[in-house]
Parts: structure tokens; sequence; C-alpha cells
């Protein structure tokens, strides 16, 4: 069953019809893929593309060449100071 025409300016997706420009869903119709594909002018693929799969990288060992002592660390940083509440008072007491 082919895509009729539906609201003036609509496009169809699997929701039903919507507004391109708000989004909005202007009519709710249920719609398969393969309507959608026919409406849009989508042209099947005849045969999948080969799946190729990455050739496996060698293991390689981590050599840490670095003595303990020699490593600095960064100071911690100060926390900040809370602000003080100022209450506020009537002008007159």
């Amino acid at each position: 069953m082919a895509i009729r025409h539906g609201p003036k300016g609509a496009i169809p997706t699997l929701r039903g019809w919507i507004d391109p420009k708000t989004g909005e869903l202007l009519k709710s119709q249920l719609f398969t893929q393969e309507q959608l594909d026919a409406y849009n002018g989508v042209q099947m693929i005849a045969e999948p593309a080969p799946v190729i799969e990455p050739e496996p990288e060698q293991e390689m060992e981590l050599i840490v060449d670095v003595e303990p002592e020699l490593i600095e660390e960064e100071p911690a940083p100060k926390p900040k100071k809370k602000k003080k509440k100022r209450s506020i008072t009537n002008l007159f007491g």
C-alpha cells in the first residue's frame, strides 16, 4: 500500500505525519519502513557490503621506567571560603 498525501507540508515518519519545522505530530498513522523508503525514493541495496574484520594487534608489554621518589604530586586545591550570610535588616529597626 502506497503512502497517500497527508497534511500540506508534512512529511511521513514511522509515527505518522509531522511538521518538518516544529516536529509536531499532525496526524497519527502507522507506516512501515518499506513504505517510507518507497515514498522517499530510497533504493534497496541488492547485496550487503562484506564485513571486513580488522587484524588483531600484537600484545605489547608496558614498561614503567620511573622511580616513585621522582614523581611529584600536585598539591591539593585549597577549599573555597564560605561566604557569610548577611541578614536583611529593616530601615526602621
